[in-house]
């Protein structure tokens, strides 16, 4: 094809040879030979430079072509720079499938204590009061007063006619029929913790602004320590006038609660004999611990004093532990 492209004769076939300069003129590559008209290919670098000694005017052997027969270079690849790998990288990512998130587990909304059908707050509440009274009661080993159930509707609307009037406004009038002394907590946090903090700020009347040693107000004022003689149930040698106690809430206002501690009695006590007019059906003893006879000898003795009864065994809940030994409880 290169003779042909030469402009040159060429007669049969490509021969192809091996021949060195020592052999023969023969140049290394693909030649074009004058004499027999042929094209040759010598494979021998070592060929010759095609000129015989008998032709002066043209080479014998016009080359034509080399064939390079070293191997071709092999293409390196090219560094990419540094933005498109870090690019293709991404692509690569993105086409790559992506792990799901796992949907978390919400928290459920815990239910609230609905108040029972009726009342102002939720059982827990009452449950509360009672327990409170009963603790603050054992820090001079007297007997459990009941949860007075049947008067609690009434206590609810006492407080609530209280929030409206005054403190106390209703003793006599809305109170449960029974009821012989009242405690108020007025205007406190709607919160159940409050009924801790205002029966024991109550029951500290005791000691501020203080009882003597006779069992009397130390102001001379009976109620200055009025909230402390209800919740033991008298004053001077006098305890365990009330076996019973219903307590009532009015929610007002801007977050708080009105509290109502209403005490009865019932058969047996001392004070229902001396104003037997107001007995009724549903009249009910102590809760547990004892009768109106378990209370201390004297008319004053210091809080959880060593030799008093302290014993709380038949009870639901060791009332001597929580009033003497805890400064907070939760209702057991």
């Amino acid at each position: 094809m290169a003779a042909r492209r030469a402009g040159v004769e060429a007669r049969g076939k490509l021969k192809s040879v091996s021949i060195s300069s020592t052999d023969g003129v023969v140049p290394y590559g693909c030649s074009y030979s004058a004499a027999s008209k042929c094209a040759i290919f010598n494979s021998n670098p070592a060929g010759g430079n095609g000129w015989l000694p008998e032709s002066d005017l043209q080479a014998a052997y016009r080359l034509v072509c080399i064939a390079n027969t070293s191997p071709l270079p092999q293409q390196q690849p090219q560094q990419q720079p540094e933005r498109q790998q870090r690019r293709l990288q991404r692509r690569l990512q993105r086409r790559q499938p992506q792990p799901q998130p796992q949907p978390q587990p919400q928290p459920q909304p815990q239910p609230q204590p609905q108040p029972q059908a009726g009342l102002a707050k939720p059982d827990a509440w009452y449950e509360d009061c009672v327990a409170w009274t009963n603790h603050l009661r054992a820090r001079e080993g007297l007997p459990a007063l009941a949860r007075w159930t049947e008067g609690e509707a009434d206590s609810d609307r006492s407080a609530a006619y209280d929030a409206s009037n005054g403190a106390h406004s209703s003793l006599g009038k809305r109170t449960p029929e029974g009821s012989g002394a009242q405690n108020t907590c007025p205007g406190w946090g709607d919160a159940i913790d409050s009924i801790q903090a205002c029966f024991t700020r109550m029951w500290d009347e005791k000691t501020t602004p203080g009882v003597n040693s006779r069992g009397r107000c130390s102001t001379g004022s009976w109620a200055d320590c009025g909230h402390y003689f209800n919740m033991r149930g008298g004053d001077g040698a006098q305890y365990n006038s009330y076996t019973k106690v219903a307590c009532g809430f009015h929610a007002y206002g801007d977050g708080q609660v009105w509290i109502n501690q209403n005490f009865g009695w019932g058969p047996g006590t001392a004070y229902q004999l001396g104003r037997s007019k107001l007995r009724v059906a549903d009249t009910l003893d102590f809760a547990c611990a004892g009768t109106e006879g378990r209370q201390p000898a004297q008319p004053f003795v210091p809080d959880c004093s060593p030799g008093l009864n302290f014993d709380y065994s038949d009870c639901a809940s060791d009332h001597h532990t929580y009033g003497c030994a805890r400064s907070d409880f939760s209702v057991q």
